[in-house]
């Protein structure tokens, strides 16, 4: 279960940063430079999965990619986008987007502000 493509992509960077270090060990301070390569790696990854998604499970992920645009008002999900969602391991059983790279690639990549109630705003990168 799980992303087995995401835990390879970690595994491959995080051993390749370490060689090139000539370090045998990770430290916390590894985790941003991987994620970042992550990021750039596996942005076909992303793109694939954000775009064979439906349309209301893209829209429920973006409410849900800025908790704190609706902490007030947080958004609420169907009982078949919450199944649809969590089916594909994009939500967990609490309703937090899954996996959070994923995530950060939804705030870095495809969504260009933070969305207003209601309102997605979608980049138009392929």
């Amino acid at each position: 279960a799980g992303q087995p493509y995401l835990t390879q992509l970690y595994g491959q960077i995080l051993v390749d940063h370490l060689n090139e270090q000539k370090r045998h060990q990770a430290a916390l301070s590894d985790v941003e430079p991987v994620e970042r390569h992550v990021l750039s790696q596996g942005g076909n990854y992303f793109r694939n999965i954000w775009s064979e998604i439906n349309p209301k499970a893209q829209a429920a992920l973006a409410s849900l990619a800025f908790p704190e645009s609706s902490a007030n008002n947080p958004p609420k999900l169907d009982s078949s986008t919450r199944r649809y969602l969590q089916r594909r391991l994009l939500i967990d059983e609490s309703g937090t987007p899954q996996p959070p790279v994923f995530v950060r690639w939804l705030r870095e990549e495809v969504l260009e502000d933070e969305p207003e109630a209601g309102h997605q705003a979608v980049n138009s990168r392929p």
